[in-house]
């Protein structure tokens, strides 16, 4: 048994990774990633969101409202 990992590659040469599956290990936390990935080119949620705000305007959607934060949603004005 095996797991894919991976994310979403910068460049070309970047691939998902497969590695063995140590059962013994299963729920633990997920390993840190190297501090030299950190802060080096855009976040998987930065490229998530970049790409779902031109897919919606390749379909020309109707722009939504942001979110509002917990603290103004339920009633208590900042």
């Amino acid at each position: 048994a095996g797991r894919v990992t991976g994310r979403i590659p910068r460049t070309a040469t970047l691939r998902p990774t497969v590695v063995p599956l140590e059962w013994e290990r299963m729920g633990d936390p997920p390993a840190r990633r190297p501090v030299r990935e950190l802060g080096n080119g855009p976040t998987d949620l930065a490229l998530l969101a970049s790409a779902l705000d031109r897919a919606a305007r390749s379909v020309e959607a109707t722009p939504v409202a942001p979110l509002s934060s917990p603290a103004t949603s339920a009633g208590n004005p900042s």
